[in-house]
């Protein structure tokens, strides 16, 4: 005999921001008001418990319509639809969706070309100025993490803030390893009646995000800072979805980041997270003098512990579009590809997906 659940519209967007299992295997869930969600919330919400947890939704509507008198004799595998017709809809969902951010690329890039032609030398933001983004100095040239932010220790987690230097950091490749340095870099708004440049912002990555309860908490980081899935780095920009990752808007005229220097090259646990240590060592940093006077000219270009991937805008962004476009038929995404669209597609990478070594 098979079980069933109601459910609130409410206590589902709960349960998906956070991703809590709220219905056993097998259980069929009955969602009250469902008629009023908008359908791309219903599907994503449907599919990542289908597929995660082994759950059918279906709405009251739905029951009245098929004349249901007694709940506990639906089969959950009598769906309407297959699971080859599911994927082709997935498939074209995949499709439409990078077609439309090809469309947007390619508009941005003929805007930018036109202003970059009409804007004079004196109307270029100051290369200190948070108003231009992809300027050396900017919070998104930056891997940091947000002040606040919790990086595990051998003692337990504390706050960025408050590590010192010697502090043991378990790490993935390398066991435990004492922090070398911490880079600190504020920025400030140009204008203060203005709001922060979406560039700038930092990306919220949402608890259970990735997996389930990863991250623990809430992480914030700048959008280039590498989060190390199926064991690669990739930049959180690239896993901006609109659900569960989005660019954060904080309070204030004033952005204070914080990045932590191994001797080499790791990835550290931020808020139960594997993220990236600081590569390379830059003058932009405030104390920077600090870390010339212990350990002298930073090495200029240090290697990577794991691959990095990236689409950085551009051609390279509307060539990885056009694969992810064009994978229904012919599948020649990368690993870069496959993880920015299961990141689109669902709001989170599954256990099984995700690389961790906690």
């Amino acid at each position: 005999m098979k079980r069933y659940t109601e459910l609130s519209m409410d206590s589902l967007a709960e349960s998906s921001r956070r991703l809590v299992p709220v219905c056993p295997p097998s259980e069929l869930v009955v969602v009250e008001g469902l008629q009023s969600a908008r359908p791309t919330f219903w599907s994503s919400l449907a599919r990542v418990y289908r597929n995660n947890y082994g759950c059918k939704f279906i709405s009251h509507i739905q029951i009245e319509q098929k004349n249901i008198p007694n709940l506990d004799c639906l089969s959950l595998e009598g769906s309407t639809m297959t699971r080859e017709s599911e994927n082709l809809t997935l498939g074209m969902q995949r499709t439409r969706r990078n077609l439309l951010k090809m469309g947007a690329i390619v508009v941005s890039a003929t805007l930018g070309t036109a202003h970059s032609a009409s804007a004079s030398p004196s109307s270029a933001s100051s290369p200190s100025s948070p108003s231009s983004p992809s300027s050396p100095s900017s919070p998104s040239s930056r891997n940091c993490f947000l002040k606040g932010t919790k990086i595990r220790t051998a003692d337990g987690e504390r706050k960025i803030e408050d590590l010192a230097i010697g502090d043991l950091l378990p790490t993935v490749f390398g066991g435990l390893r004492p922090l070398q340095w911490i880079g600190r870099y504020r920025f400030r708004k140009s204008d203060p009646s203005k709001p922060w440049v979406e560039d700038a912002l930092p990306v919220r990555i949402s608890r259970s995000a990735l997996a389930p309860n990863v991250p623990h908490a809430d992480l914030y980081v700048t959008a280039l800072h590498g989060v190390l899935i199926d064991g690669v780095l990739v930049p959180a920009g690239m896993l901006i979805n609109g659900m569960t990752i989005t660019r954060y808007e904080p309070q204030g005229d004033e952005l204070e980041f914080f990045h932590v220097k191994l001797e080499s090259h790791d990835v550290v646990y931020a808020e139960g997270a594997p993220s990236e240590t600081l590569l390379n060592v830059e003058e932009s940093a405030v104390n920077f003098a600090e870390y010339l006077r212990q350990y002298g000219a930073p090495v200029a270009d240090e290697v990577r512990c794991a691959p990095y991937v990236h689409v950085q805008g551009g051609r390279a962004e509307l060539m990885s579009r056009l694969r992810s476009a064009f994978s229904p038929w012919i599948d020649l995404r990368d690993q870069a590809d496959v993880i920015r669209d299961r990141l689109e597609e669902c709001g989170f990478v599954s256990p099984s997906q995700l690389e961790l070594s906690i």
